[in-house]
């Protein structure tokens, strides 16, 4: 049989017939050994550590490249879901988020192994940005200085190799997946990636009957421990199977660190046809094809179904509302934008410019102009390599390489809005580094440039390219930096408005924030977030109205938004509509039952309807589902008190305080439950505690001021009260409380009628209508001055405003004191303020 023939051509023969064969028209190991002219031979093998060596200057000089990561802060995109708000990981290795990370998956997706590296860096920087990043660079380099090595391995060729990897390490089209923190999966992906290939090309040298070796270095003795004949060439068996248990090791890895490593079997085909030259041409078309290549196909099928496998898990994880409908993007446009995205791919890796976070999908789609000029460049491209498949393997298998790899991300099955993202090249970036290099070294000879010109050449090249990393690792330093250039750079863009935005609102720039969300809505009406956030600042600006209106825009697009209908309910709650509030925080009851912040919210509408056993019920709900929850306590205990439970609201006080000590309103409210309680002293040390954890604790102030004159400590109340105007000088309560004391006060010495009359005066003055606490206050301090006709004239006037204004508890007290003064007697306070 032909086929037969061509399988036991010797490596030699094959290596000399290849150039007027077609691709793969051998199945040998050519590349493993000195290539043939068409694949561009060199004059001499390098030294053996030679690789080694420049792989090392490689990872060195990469991650010099991208040192300036380390100073780059945490940005707001997907970071936090993905990092730093993630509680199974931002708590490093523990048993449930070890566990979770294999059983469900992270992110809507199956990715293990990226989140365990995502949790060893918790264990050695915390949440540090600087480790994080350094960390992420430090894979990257491991990646380009494997990606090196492998090559060499598979080529024999060692500049083609450096220059392929050094292009794919410090083009700026990587800086994406690098300087993202939540972009682990691309570079430990990619070097778990590399690693497979590496166990390839030593599965197939094994195979073939050479030394199962590692970038050229010498094999570990002892590898091979048996052999056989196979194929009429002697097989060390027992090597051949170790190659292909540690490649099946390392592909099993590369699974667990990102989904699209599904494409892996793919890429080590294309390596069978180049540069391994294993793939035989066959008769008769494709079955004819799939005859002769039946062996390697069949010794890929284990890794077709660690694919399958991961494709059933990553399904599995993935949520649905991940994954964008056909009726929200059909397929013609879906197909129209992966046209146009591998152009603009090709496009910016010629010509990185004006590289950003997100690029938007076209409001209007692409056009068929646009998408027709796509197309035609794309099949263009795939003819001339087909063409070329002879002169320049490399060609083909770079460029298939290009656009097999890049079908996970290419928006097909679209989970997101984007139209491509830089982050997307990662893998398939490789493909067309191997054009470039083994394209530069063949167009090098061609124009036989000397070597000293060729390194001239590629040195001004990843320099410039070197540069351009660097400007775009700044783009990334912080959250307003990055969606600024995105804003800047691109048209249209709603996401980058909303993200701008956002990171405007966390540094306090509400206004910066608003005017930003407002831009996010003009292009997209229906943003959810950009409606949510503008009424979280419309809200704080106490624009009440707009806010509504913008939860409600909100809940038009989403009506099953949890966030826009808590949100919505609480606002209600705060401007006195209980009853529409309690609408809203149900519904979002119904989206989320086992949600403890709905439980809580729902806790205070009831208690704000005065129902404290309701209240209770939806805070024992919440804290049966989160104990910890601390303010689902808080509250427990508040309702607790004001329903006169002391011993359970001191029990849930102290519940709350001993989860969170530094929470100043359970510090108050646990002084509140002691004062009742009739224990002052303590009661007093727990709001001098909550003022010290928050000075402007007011109700803490205004407790502990009242429990000193009760506990008859005069000077230490007036000392209070003193610190109280100056830390509140716009509170007219503390300045009336100091003139009672100096008009009524027990204490002698603290007493002093005329400033007392003063003090009442000025607040008289500017009060905005006539108080008659303050009428009430001035009798006191004239009855003082011995002046008891005066005071008795002033306290029957407060007492019938009191009484006009209902207030008739007031109006007795007043009445009480009128009596003190027709008598001639002044009024003394006791152990409370008027």
């Amino acid at each position: 049989m032909p086929q037969e023939k061509a399988t036991r051509v010797s490596v030699g023969r094959a290596v000399q017939r290849l150039a007027s064969t077609r691709l793969g028209s051998s199945r040998n190991l050519g590349s493993l050994k000195p290539a043939s002219a068409s694949q561009g031979a060199g004059t001499g093998a390098p030294s053996p550590r030679a690789p080694a060596l420049v792989a090392l200057a490689l990872f060195v000089v990469t991650l010099v490249v991208y040192l300036p990561v380390g100073g780059n802060e945490f940005v707001n995109f997907d970071t936090p879901h993905v990092l730093t708000e993630n509680p199974d990981v931002y708590g490093g290795f523990t048993k449930e988020g070890v566990s979770k990370a294999f059983t469900e998956g992270q992110f809507n997706l199956w990715l293990p192994l990226t989140t365990l590296s995502h949790m060893l860096d918790v264990e050695m920087f915390g949440l540090n940005p600087r480790g994080h990043h350094l960390m992420n660079a430090a894979v990257h380099a491991g990646a380009a200085a494997a990606l090196l090595l492998t090559l060499f391995s598979l080529t024999r060729r060692l500049w083609p190799s450096a220059l392929a990897a050094a292009f794919f390490a410090v083009h700026p089209l990587r800086v994406e997946s690098v300087a993202w923190a939540a972009e682990r999966k691309d570079t430990l992906g990619a070097l778990f990636w590399i690693l497979t290939m590496w166990a390839y090309a030593g599965y197939v040298r094994a195979r073939e009957g050479q030394p199962a070796s590692f970038a050229g270095l010498p094999p570990s003795p002892g590898c091979v421990a048996t052999s056989r004949r196979a194929e009429g060439r002697t097989v060390p068996w027992m090597g051949t199977r170790r190659a292909y248990a540690l490649l099946l090791v390392v592909f099993a890895l590369a699974l667990m660190t990102k989904p699209t490593v599904v494409t892996l079997p793919f890429a080590l085909l294309l390596l069978d046809a180049w540069p391994l030259n294993r793939v035989l041409r066959g008769e008769n078309g494709v079955s004819g094809w799939l005859r002769a290549n039946r062996g390697l196909l069949q010794e890929k099928l284990p890794l077709v179904v660690g694919v399958v496998a991961l494709s059933w898990l990553t399904i599995r994880a993935q949520s649905p509302a991940a994954v964008v409908s056909l009726e929200e993007i059909p397929l013609g446009s879906r197909l129209s934008n992966a046209l146009v995205s591998y152009v603009c791919y090709l496009t910016q890796t010629v010509w990185p410019a004006d590289l950003c976070v997100f690029y938007p999908l076209p409001v209007d789609g692409w056009g068929a102009g646009v998408t027709v000029v796509a197309l035609a460049a794309i099949l263009t491209v795939t003819l001339v390599t087909v063409k070329w498949r002879t002169a320049a393997p490399w060609f083909l298998v770079g460029w298939l390489w290009f656009l097999g790899t890049l079908v996970p991300n290419i928006g097909l099955i679209q989970s997101g809005v984007q139209a491509r993202a830089d982050r997307f090249t990662y893998v398939p970036s490789i493909g067309l580094a191997l054009v470039v290099a083994w394209g530069a070294e063949r167009f090098g000879r061609r124009w036989r440039w000397s070597a000293f010109h060729q390194g001239v050449a590629v040195v001004v090249v990843l320099a410039g390219l070197c540069g351009a990393t660097r400007a775009q690792i700044g783009y990334w330093r912080d959250s307003v930096t990055l969606f600024a250039r995105a804003v800047a750079v691109t048209r249209a863009n709603p996401v980058a408005q909303h993200n701008l935005a956002t990171a405007y609102l966390e540094r306090g720039r509400s206004d910066l924030a608003l005017e930003h969300f407002e831009r996010a809505l003009k292009f997209d009406p229906g943003h959810v977030e950009a409606n949510i956030g503008a009424a979280v600042v419309l809200a704080q600006q106490g624009r009440a109205e707009e806010a509504l209106r913008h939860y409600r825009e909100a809940l038009k697009t989403a009506p099953d938004n949890l966030r826009a209908s808590t949100n919505l309910g609480n606002l209600l709650a705060a401007l006195g509509q209980p009853h529409e509030a309690l609408t809203w925080l149900e519904h979002a009851h119904r989206i989320a039952p086992d949600d403890p912040d709905t439980l809580n919210n729902l806790g205070l509408v009831w208690a704000a309807l005065g129902d404290e056993t309701k209240a209770v019920e939806w805070y024992g709900r919440a804290l049966e589902l989160d104990d910890d929850h601390v303010l689902a306590r808080q509250n427990l205990a508040v309702a607790l008190l004001e329903s006169g439970q002391l011993k359970a609201a001191r029990r849930e006080f102290e519940a709350t305080l001993q989860r969170a000590p530094n929470m100043a309103l359970a510090m108050t409210g646990l002084g509140l439950t002691l004062k009742r309680a009739g224990d002052l002293e303590a009661a007093v040390a727990r709001f001098r505690e909550a003022l010290r954890i928050d000075p402007a604790q007011a109700l803490a102030r205004s407790e502990m001021i009242a429990s000193l004159l009760a506990l008859g400590r005069h000077r230490e109340t007036v000392q209070a009260l003193q610190r109280a105007i100056g830390l509140e000088p716009d509170d007219p309560e503390h300045p009336r409380r100091l003139a009672w004391l100096l008009a009524a006060c027990p204490d002698e010495r603290i007493r002093r009628g005329e400033l007392a009359e003063r003090a009442a005066r000025d607040l008289m003055t500017s009060a905005r209508r006539l108080d008659p606490r303050n009428l009430d206050l001035l009798a006191a301090a004239l009855a003082e001055q011995g002046r008891f006709a005066d005071a008795a004239v002033l306290a029957d006037r407060a007492r019938e405003q009191a009484a006009k204004a209902g207030l008739a508890p007031d109006a007795e007290a007043i009445q009480r004191r009128l009596e003190l003064y027709r008598k001639g007697a002044p009024f003394r306070l006791k152990d409370a303020f008027p």
